[in-house]
């Protein structure tokens, strides 16, 4: 039995699809990244971490449309795009618990319920951080599954959309694994190195190939998890 140690170490409706600049748009505030409207490419101004999520949940609270495709690609969108462009470069640290990106460090379990509790998805946050990442997974996710071999991670991932999260479970590490146009990142706060919170190409992660086995499951193929969000 892998036992997996959690702790080691959307966007609303059509148009409100964020995409968030990777430069700062003021190096003295913390998690500061320029948001701009997908549709008509419009700059939104200078948001602060606090303020984007404030803007999220004022978008999609308003928003009429609540089919579950615009749900799934709006829970995508935030967790490929807006989440790395302000957590890229959050330190790790094993006890990390930081709230707010760049400020203070987060172990890779608080990483993934820090983000997912910031956008509203009911968890209990603390609980499952600290947590094996295996019961992280089996209360989040839907179509888990064991893996051995990047290969077979390939295979499985490739019978979902094109674009899909998943939450991964390494054998002492865990992290988001996105799914985009087909592509395959991981995301994560890195404890090799401490490099901290980073995304990069599967075929690029050292902490992958390092782990003998994978737990992985799909949490934006959970319909029920999605409609149950504070924010969506």
């Amino acid at each position: 039995m892998i036992k997996l140690l959690a702790r080691c170490a959307i966007a609303a409706p059509f148009l409100f699809l964020f995409l968030i600049s990777c430069k700062s748009g003021n190096s003295n505030a913390p998690g500061s990244r320029v948001a701009t409207n997908t549709v008509n490419a419009v700059t939104a101004g200078d948001l602060d971490y606090s303020s984007f999520l404030k803007r999220v949940k004022e978008k999609n609270r308003s928003a009429a449309n609540k089919q579950v495709s615009i749900l799934k690609a709006n829970f995508c969108k935030i967790i490929s795009d807006s989440i790395p462009a302000y957590w890229t470069g959050t330190p790790w640290d094993f006890n990390g618990t930081t709230r707010l990106p760049q400020r203070g460090a987060i172990a890779c379990g608080y990483f993934i319920t820090n983000t997912l509790d910031d956008i509203g998805i009911p968890l209990n946050r603390t609980r499952l951080a600290q947590e094996p990442s295996s019961v992280l997974i089996k209360a989040l996710c839907v179509n888990i599954t064991r893996v051995g071999s990047l290969k077979k991670l390939q295979q499985y991932v490739s019978a979902f959309p094109a674009d899909a999260v998943f939450i991964i479970g390494l054998d002492f590490h865990t992290g988001y694994l996105l799914k985009e146009n087909g592509m395959l990142y991981f995301l994560h706060s890195n404890y090799m190195g401490k490099k901290g919170v980073m995304k990069e190409p599967i075929g690029s992660s050292l902490a992958l190939k390092n782990s003998r086995s994978w737990m992985i499951g799909c949490i934006s193929e959970n319909e029920l998890l999605l409609r149950r969000s504070k924010f969506f």
